[in-house]
């Protein structure tokens, strides 16, 4: 009744779409991200009266800047998610839990 084949190409589909989701995501945060950096200069000039002359080459190095944070951030968000996979998977597989578990019967039982 159901084709095997038509299960993996709606498999395929639904994961596309999710990564194409997740990268439109942060492809508008990147976006953002420039734009605030360009506008920080401006701002600073503007509003706040600092001696800086506003020239491309002083909004293109806080754009730089931005994008350099921006990369940096998500960069340790992954390593921050591939750790406590890799941490919680090692737990599972080395019986950590397990050893918690039985001390906290045995304390039970002491009360």
């Amino acid at each position: 009744m159901f084709d095997v084949a038509l299960l993996v190409v709606v498999g395929f589909f639904v994961l596309f779409v999710y990564l194409f989701y997740r990268a439109m995501k942060l492809f508008v945060k990147f976006i953002a991200v420039v734009g605030i950096s360009a506008l920080f200069p401006v701002i600073l000039v503007k509003v706040f009266g600092v001696g800086w002359n506003l020239t491309t080459e002083l909004m293109l190095s806080f754009v730089m800047i931005g994008v350099m944070g921006f990369f940096i951030y998500y960069g340790l968000a992954i390593l921050e998610v591939l750790t406590k996979s890799f941490t919680d998977s090692a737990k599972i597989a080395f019986g950590v839990n397990k050893k918690r578990r039985r001390q906290s019967r045995y304390d039970d039982d002491l009360e």
